[in-house]
């Protein structure tokens, strides 16, 4: 049963927040991915530098889950040839 609190709001303002006992945000990723616009990617060597190979797979897992927070669409996590993480809008 609804109490006087709930009330129905509009999609955009809906908040996502991470779960679990590890959810760390980091604003600076947050806002950077909040930016990405389709048809351009965020090059993350600022935040990550460049990412060893056996690092990769938790950096592009931490780049996902932060998109979550701010798109709608899944994110395609590349790597340049010399490691620096890069993501755009997936298909």
């Amino acid at each position: 049963m609804p109490t006087q609190d709930s009330r129905i709001i509009p999609v955009d303002q809906v908040s996502k927040a991470p779960r679990g006992r590890k959810a760390n945000v980091d604003q600076e990723l947050l806002d950077l991915l909040k930016q990405v616009k389709p048809g351009f990617a965020a090059n993350l060597e600022s935040i990550f530098g460049k990412v060893d190979k056996p690092n990769r797979s938790q950096v592009s897992q931490r780049v996902r889950t932060h998109w979550k927070m701010v798109h709608d669409t899944k994110p395609s996590v590349n790597y340049s040839t010399d490691g620096v993480p890069q993501v755009s809008h997936g298909k």
